[in-house]
């Protein structure tokens, strides 16, 4: 924190730490005024009130996420997030009910807290600004390329350059520039950020929208170790063909499979499709699936298969 920021989250603390505290039945009051909400002005009153009483637990909620804005490749300041609970304080103020419980809104004779709804709000709306700000999206085949480049490093140590990186892993320099820039970009663990109650993660909270479905996920697994045994069912040649240009680590062009087996590249290209599109058959007919997911199946198992319609 940069001695300008500093000064101007001290002072912050001094100007609400005026406003006085409540007791819980005046949040029970002021709640039950902001549910019923019969006058506009005597709502917004309320929940000014309920809001002033608890600016607080923004700051006892920020201590929560300091490990989280203390690094300089940080693109979000202690005060923007301190604003940013401060929203989740409002949303909390609003849609807190004396009566119920937040989850289920079962009735229960000893109700949650205002301050227990309100700091579950809070984290939620930091969480959510950190993610936003803080964290990117690394595509995930980039973390294979890490380890790899890890491993040449473990085994070659200082001998090892960037030649040997290039020629080892057959990519272009430029490819290696931009690993090394997504590598340098500070991520934490998903665990770092969990609920600090226990109770859930953050990846609970802030759900990565590209994500699989488990369940989709699993069946997808599974169809793709299918999808290998099938290949073994394939012609020789086309097994070996759809092997070394889908299947090997180092990248196969269908120059190279025309050279290896002596008929042209379109030839390659032909008989690859082909067997592609048999082991597809055989999978939606094996297991009764439908075309799309059987298609999703190979997409995830085989790259690159632009030469499949």
């Amino acid at each position: 924190m940069s001695g300008a920021e500093a000064y101007n989250y001290q002072r912050y603390i001094r100007d609400i730490s005026r406003f006085p505290r409540i007791t819980s039945e005046r949040e029970a009051e002021l709640s039950r005024i902001i549910m019923k909400g019969r006058r506009k002005q005597k709502v917004e009153d309320a929940v000014n009130e309920l809001v002033q009483a608890n600016l607080l637990l923004v700051i006892h909620c920020l201590k929560d996420f300091s490990k989280f804005i203390t690094h300089s490749e940080n693109c979000i300041s202690v005060m923007d997030l301190v604003a940013e609970g401060n929203i989740g304080l409002m949303n909390a103020a609003r849609k807190f009910n004396v009566e119920y419980t937040s989850d289920d809104s079962i009735k229960h004779k000893n109700p949650i807290s205002f301050s227990t709804y309100a700091c579950k709000c809070i984290k939620t709306s930091m969480r959510r600004a950190l993610k936003s700000s803080r964290f990117i999206h690394i595509p995930e085949h980039h973390f294979s390329y890490w380890t790899k480049i890890q491993n040449l490093q473990e085994a070659h140590g200082d001998d090892l350059t960037d030649e040997m990186i290039i020629d080892k892993l057959d990519i272009t320099p430029s490819r290696l520039k931009m690993l090394r820039k997504s590598r340098q970009c500070k991520t934490s663990g998903l665990e770092d950020i969990s609920e600090f109650d226990g109770e859930s993660r953050w990846y609970d909270v802030v759900p990565n929208p590209n994500a699989e479905c488990p369940e989709r996920e699993a069946a997808l697994s599974d169809l793709r170790k299918h999808l290998l045994e099938e290949l073994s069912t394939l012609p020789p040649r086309t097994q070996k063909m759809i092997s070394m240009m889908f299947l090997e680590e180092r990248k196969t062009t269908l120059g190279d499979l025309s050279q290896k087996f002596g008929v042209s590249r379109e030839r390659c290209r032909q008989i690859c499709a082909k067997g592609l599109q048999t082991l597809k058959k055989q999978i939606e007919e094996k297991f009764n699936i439908g075309e799309d997911f059987a298609m999703a199946g190979l997409r995830s198992s085989f790259e690159s298969l632009e030469m499949v319609a």
